[in-house]
């Protein structure tokens, strides 16, 4: 709660989240995801993670996205972290693909969903390459904005994860009935003690039957031993991501000497939000 209170403070004396990371304040890394074959050569398939930093030293990145989100900021950070991804993203090999994850607010945000399909085009990456993943942790407070943006990264070729299910609001009962999903990632805190706990397999077996069903492809999230790894073969999930494969690569830092972001183009958008 302290180290909460502490990033509320230090964002509540700057214009907004972009101050912020024009400071040099954030890092990125990306993890692989990977296919259960483990014969299968690296992965060109990647999650985008943010790593902020304050005052020189790292902090929690779910406490700082809480206060983010307390502040009313979420959507121009979105925004900021879609077109520093596709930066990078327009750099890598057309094979490369990569999840994006963003908040329920800013797909409830029409502004948003523009913005996004205006950086796609203007980054020049194909949409086959992005697949945007919806975290679970704040409700969709507009179902129907929600589901044009859904369609609209959809019919450019672009897939659409829901991202830690089972974690919190359970968009998996809103968007799957919908035929609006592409994936659904396990959260870690059901897979992991489902090695000890009965009711935690249960739990695990379940999603990943209803997402089976809907004709979705699983992720299993936090794989970090074989043991995790053996658990989900049984499980029938199509992929995993976790630690097993070492720690997320960084990508970009350092006050973001590797690129150059086009910046009247997200300043203009963020003041409409």
């Amino acid at each position: 709660m302290n180290n909460i209170k502490h990033i509320k403070d230090f964002l509540s004396s700057i214009d907004s989240v972009t101050d912020t990371i024009h400071m040099g304040e954030f890092h990125y890394a990306v993890q692989p995801i990977k296919t259960l074959d483990r014969k299968t050569a690296g992965s060109n398939w990647f999650e985008w993670l943010v790593r902020p930093r304050f005052l020189d030293r790292q902090v929690n990145t779910a406490d700082f996205i809480d206060a983010v989100h307390a502040l009313g900021l979420m959507v121009e950070l979105d925004m900021r972290i879609v077109t520093d991804a596709l930066s990078w993203l327009q750099r890598q090999p057309r094979s490369t693909r990569l999840g994006i994850n963003v908040s329920a607010a800013s797909i409830s945000n029409n502004a948003f969903t523009s913005y996004v399909l205006g950086a796609i085009r203007r980054f020049e990456v194909t949409p086959e390459q992005i697949c945007i993943e919806i975290t679970e942790h704040q409700a969709i407070t507009d179902l129907s904005t929600a589901t044009r943006f859904a369609k609209a990264l959809r019919s450019m070729g672009a897939k659409i994860a829901l991202d830690d299910v089972g974690a919190g609001t359970m968009h998996l009962g809103l968007f799957a009935p919908l035929h609006l999903v592409d994936y659904i990632k396990i959260d870690r805190n059901w897979i992991i003690p489902a090695l000890e706990s009965p009711a935690h397999a249960r739990t695990a077996e379940g999603l990943i039957e209803f997402g089976k069903r809907l004709g979705v492809e699983i992720i299993a999230e936090g794989i970090e031993t074989e043991a995790h790894l053996h658990l989900v073969e049984g499980l029938d999930v199509d992929y995993y991501q976790g630690f097993i494969d070492g720690e997320p690569t960084i990508v970009v830092g350092d006050r973001y000497k590797e690129r150059e972001i086009e910046e009247e183009h997200y300043r203009g958008y963020s003041r409409t939000a």
